[in-house]
């Protein structure tokens, strides 16, 4: 298990009815995201802005958190879908029936 997954199974997998329940309310439409993607748009112009680095990186790691922060709807509905089933690929001839002979024939 890849380190992903274990922390995604420790802190998000048991809370994905809550976390859909909050997404589809009128909050996290009305009042989170939008308040998310304000704070998102204050940090990208500081960073536009400033020329101290310090505060540059700082702002970038911040939108960084926001944009995850944001994209987490997205993130637990991809893992609500069951992976494709993907058919076996058999060979077009099976070359072992294909190809016999008797024992007899054999010089």
């Amino acid at each position: 298990m890849t380190p992903v997954e274990s922390v995604w199974q420790e802190f998000i997998a048991d809370y994905k009815g809550d976390l859909d329940k909050l997404f589809a309310s009128r909050t996290w439409k009305k009042a989170i995201y939008p308040w998310l993607k304000a704070n998102r748009e204050i940090k990208i112009r500081t960073i536009l802005a400033s020329k101290d680095h310090v505060e540059i990186d700082m702002a970038r790691g911040f939108v960084l958190a926001l944009e995850g922060i944001m994209n987490l709807p997205g993130a637990v509905t991809v893992t609500k879908k069951e992976p494709e089933q993907v058919p076996q690929q058999q060979d077009s001839t099976d070359y072992n029936d294909g190809i016999s002979w008797d024992d007899t024939e054999i010089n």
